[in-house]
């Protein structure tokens, strides 16, 4: 593997750890759904390069020749992961998509201020 490849591995991870972090400070569901894929970024790019680079050495028998199979299980790795983490994050989603909503309550101060917030509302279908 040569340097340019190693290079933008580098910066990419770098970017996204980057990413992650503002996104994460950023308490909002669409936030916490960047952050975790700029998550799952820097991971599998981690060992991604990690394993190419065992493969690569292996490769070229600067290692042992058997080290060569580190890139595809890293691939594999890499897959069951994101899986398990899009499904986890599919399952925190599930209450939203089948018709959770908010306390009644809330849902009345939310009608009382929109009816008095101009003259101009003459009704509020709810």
């Amino acid at each position: 593997m040569s340097a340019l490849p190693i290079s933008v591995m580098t910066a990419t991870i770098a970017s996204k750890a980057i990413l992650f972090f503002l996104c994460y400070r950023i308490k909002t569901p669409t936030m916490s759904a960047l952050s975790s894929d700029h998550r799952n970024d820097v991971f599998s790019n981690i060992v991604a390069l990690t394993c190419g680079l065992i493969g690569s050495f292996a490769y070229r028998k600067e290692i042992r020749q058997e080290a060569i199979i580190i890139d595809p299980v890293g691939a594999i790795l890499i897959s069951f992961y994101i899986i398990f983490t899009w499904i986890r994050q599919a399952n925190g989603q599930v209450k939203r998509l089948s018709g959770l909503t908010a306390d009644p309550r809330f849902l009345s101060q939310i009608t009382w201020i929109t009816y008095h917030h101009s003259p101009l509302i003459e009704k509020i279908d709810t």
